[in-house]
């Protein structure tokens, strides 16, 4: 294991031990082997993964504080909005960023999505456990490459896409050796 990797492994648990006492908000997502997002008080975060040797330590630009525990009054009330919402299972199985696993029925895919607002991002494990099952391409889809770089970094034999408009899919189609839609 790397030095730098060591650093912020122990610049993680420092910061999610400040998280469960004097800081305000949570770890919120283990994104790359090596990184972590927190949604905490950012500055001293950022200060305190510097001080254990973290090779860089950035302020996100975020909209909301996602995947941490400022939004368990959001996923109270998203949970409350899916229980009108008709689902079904869906015919390919969904990875849940949550837990990095399959939800087994409707209600758990309730639970899942009400849950992973709040909850941290499990994005290495949930690409590790996509891989051990045999996927070789993951196609991020909308506004954004964030998913495809970090895929990329976490498991560098699988093929990774972001699909935003109509050209990125026609060369994702072509690069699976699919035929571009007409349409």
């Amino acid at each position: 294991m790397s030095s730098s990797s060591v650093a912020s492994r122990r610049a993680a648990s420092f910061i999610r031990l400040q998280c469960d006492g004097t800081l305000t908000g949570s770890a919120s997502a283990r994104r790359a082997p090596s990184s972590l997002a927190a949604s905490i008080a950012v500055e001293a975060a950022m200060e305190a993964a510097r001080s254990l040797g973290a090779r860089r330590a950035l302020a996100l630009p975020v909209s909301v504080p996602s995947h941490c525990s400022l939004m368990k009054e959001a996923a109270r009330q998203l949970a409350g909005e899916l229980e009108g919402v008709h689902l079904e299972m869906p015919l390919v199985p969904e990875v849940h960023n949550q837990n990095a696993g399959i939800a087994g029925s409707v209600d758990e895919i309730r639970e899942r999505l009400q849950l992973q607002l709040h909850q941290p991002v499990r994005w290495v494990e949930s690409v590790e456990f996509m891989h051990r099952r045999g996927i070789t391409a993951l196609l991020e889809c909308g506004p954004g490459k964030v998913l495809t770089g970090l895929t990329r970094r976490i498991e560098k034999s699988l093929q990774a896409f972001a699909v935003f408009d109509g050209d990125s899919l026609d060369a994702t189609e072509t690069s699976l050796g699919e035929e571009p839609n007409a349409d």
